[in-house]
């Protein structure tokens, strides 16, 4: 957790919001602010727990999704009624609230988690963060602004069946697929809330030739989360911080959707997790 709170919470300036250590479920978990969401690094206290052994099959990286429903107990009473594969038949307590987690083979491969969370850790549209937030002494003056969560990326063998299935289950509703232009993918996103409150999106990603490295990634890990899209404010500025601070990061360059640039994160520097920042026209 000390490591990653180096890169997360220091590199990324992402601000710790609480800490606690779950007994129940053998983990120290941490949740940092991420505007309109949140990024929580889970470290298992105990062997022989879930996330344990999550981390000695696969090693570190993205565990999985969580998203806020109303009632918990009518959502699943309603994914039971229609036989959505469960890991949690009734809800128990989380860091965040009341919690309860599908299976992942209900969804390709993601696991997801439903919480209804307490009102202190729901805010308004959020504003950024000052430049000067550094709280871990870094010295990097402000570089890197990390305004919000923009997206997340999930791995998929078959766009149109995946986009139909968290339809199905979760009531989420694909938009018109994306081929972009000279690439190998062919994208749609799922809107998890109003754009114009800060909100972010699900990003489901079909690899169109079996050399790409998406398709690499399902052929050695399965479909499910593929990376982290971070939204900054500065991309070259963001970029120059991270690398003053022998963090690698790959050259700007456009991204897969109009109006977009991108630096990316190699996993190997970030914990397993594969960070991409995401600068938007204005």
């Amino acid at each position: 957790m000390d490591e990653a709170f180096a890169f997360f919470r220091d590199a990324l300036g992402l601000p710790l919001l609480a800490e606690e250590v779950v007994q129940d479920q053998g983990v120290r978990a941490a949740l940092l602010d991420l505007g309109n969401g949140f990024l929580e690094l889970l470290q298992p206290t105990v062997p022989d727990t879930g996330i344990a052994r999550y981390l000695d099959r696969r090693g570190e990286g993205l565990h999985h999704v969580c998203l806020e429903v109303p009632d918990i107990d009518a959502a699943l009473a309603g994914l039971k009624q229609d036989s959505v594969p469960l890991v949690d038949e009734t809800p128990r307590r989380g860091l965040t609230g009341t919690i309860a987690f599908l299976h992942p083979s209900a969804l390709h491969g993601v696991l997801v988690e439903l919480v209804h969370g307490p009102t202190a850790f729901r805010r308004p549209v959020p504003d950024p963060w000052p430049l000067a937030h550094d709280p871990g002494g870094m010295g990097l003056g402000g570089g890197v602004v990390i305004q919000r969560l923009d997206h997340l990326i999930l791995a998929v063998q078959q766009l149109q069946e995946a986009a139909a299935g968290w339809t199905r289950v979760l009531g989420l509703q694909a938009q018109t697929p994306h081929h972009p232009e000279g690439s190998h993918l062919q994208l749609a996103r799922l809107p998890l809330a109003d754009d114009a409150q800060g909100g972010a999106y699900l990003e489901l990603a079909q690899a169109t030739t079996e050399q790409h490295r998406l398709a690499r990634f399902i052929a050695e890990r399965g479909e499910g989360m593929f990376s982290i899209s971070l939204e900054v404010d500065d991309l070259d500025t963001a970029v120059a911080e991270l690398r003053a601070k022998d963090i690698p990061v790959s050259d700007p360059e456009p991204g897969a959707w109009p109006g977009t640039r991108l630096a990316r994160i190699p996993r190997a520097s970030a914990h397993g997790v594969a960070v991409q920042l995401i600068e938007r026209a204005p």
